[in-house]
């Protein structure tokens, strides 16, 4: 919400219909969005496979510690 209250309204023109230039603003963003996540879990998945499920175990439990330590982090 901040992303396009802030950065949108840059890109919208006064004189066109307003509505149709944020439908389609929003609709790319979308699009990119999801280009992104799938390329990032495709990638993710293809190296979980590529390195064994010993490495993936590890790399899990150092995420969940590294996620307990900043909530710690955060807290204090």
């Amino acid at each position: 919400m901040i992303f396009f209250a802030s950065f949108i309204p840059q890109f919208i023109t006064k004189n066109v219909n307003v509505l149709m230039q944020l439908i389609i603003l929003g609709a790319i963003y979308l699009v990119i969005g999801l280009i992104n996540d799938f390329v990032y879990s495709t990638l993710a998945h293809y190296l979980g496979r590529l390195l064994g499920k010993k490495v993936s175990k590890f790399v899990i439990l150092f995420g969940g510690i590294f996620l307990i330590f900043s909530g710690i982090v955060v807290i204090k």
